[in-house]
Protein backbone atom coordinates (compact mmCIF):
# COMPACT_ATOMS: atom_id res chain seq x y z
CA UNK A 1 0.00 0.00 0.00
CA UNK A 2 2.91 2.31 1.20
CA UNK A 3 4.63 1.76 -2.47
CA UNK A 4 1.13 2.49 -4.40
CA UNK A 5 0.44 5.85 -2.30
CA UNK A 6 4.25 6.88 -3.15
CA UNK A 7 3.70 5.76 -7.06
CA UNK A 8 0.44 8.21 -7.49
CA UNK A 9 2.35 11.11 -5.56
CA UNK A 10 5.44 10.32 -8.47
CA UNK A 11 2.76 10.51 -11.16
CA UNK A 12 1.26 13.64 -10.24
CA UNK A 13 -2.50 12.01 -8.59
CA UNK A 14 -4.52 14.37 -6.78
CA UNK A 15 -6.31 11.49 -5.37
CA UNK A 16 -6.65 7.90 -4.82
CA UNK A 17 -10.73 6.18 -4.57
CA UNK A 18 -11.08 2.48 -3.49
CA UNK A 19 -14.49 0.34 -2.80
CA UNK A 20 -14.27 -2.71 -0.61
CA UNK A 21 -17.00 -4.73 1.28
CA UNK A 22 -18.69 -3.55 4.23
CA UNK A 23 -17.72 -7.21 6.00
CA UNK A 24 -14.10 -6.87 4.87
CA UNK A 25 -12.76 -5.30 7.90
CA UNK A 26 -9.00 -5.89 7.44
CA UNK A 27 -9.07 -4.05 4.55
CA UNK A 28 -10.82 -1.19 6.16
CA UNK A 29 -8.33 -1.03 8.42
CA UNK A 30 -5.21 -0.87 6.56
CA UNK A 31 -6.85 1.76 4.21
CA UNK A 32 -7.94 3.82 7.44
CA UNK A 33 -3.76 3.28 8.45
CA UNK A 34 -2.63 5.16 5.57
CA UNK A 35 -5.03 8.31 5.75
CA UNK A 36 -8.07 7.13 4.12
CA UNK A 37 -11.26 8.30 4.97
CA UNK A 38 -14.47 7.31 3.91
CA UNK A 39 -16.70 8.67 1.68
CA UNK A 40 -19.84 7.15 0.75
CA UNK A 41 -21.47 3.79 1.02
CA UNK A 42 -23.08 2.02 -1.85
CA UNK A 43 -26.02 -0.02 -1.00
CA UNK A 44 -27.03 -3.01 -2.78
CA UNK A 45 -24.59 -2.13 -5.50
CA UNK A 46 -22.89 -5.01 -6.90
CA UNK A 47 -24.78 -7.85 -8.09
CA UNK A 48 -23.22 -11.34 -7.16
CA UNK A 49 -23.91 -14.80 -9.29
CA UNK A 50 -25.52 -15.73 -6.35
CA UNK A 51 -28.23 -13.40 -7.06
CA UNK A 52 -27.35 -10.93 -4.13
CA UNK A 53 -26.39 -7.52 -4.29
CA UNK A 54 -24.02 -6.69 -1.81
CA UNK A 55 -23.08 -3.05 -0.18
CA UNK A 56 -19.92 -1.24 -0.74
CA UNK A 57 -17.85 1.48 1.44
CA UNK A 58 -16.34 4.29 -0.69
CA UNK A 59 -13.22 5.53 0.62
CA UNK A 60 -10.21 8.08 -0.53
CA UNK A 61 -6.94 9.87 -0.20
CA UNK A 62 -6.13 13.30 -1.06
CA UNK A 63 -2.81 13.50 -1.75
CA UNK A 64 -1.48 16.78 -0.48
CA UNK A 65 1.22 18.00 -2.82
Amino acid sequence: MRRAVEWAREVGAHKIALQHWPHNHAAHALYVKFGFEQEGYLRRHYPRNSGELWDAVVMGLLLEP
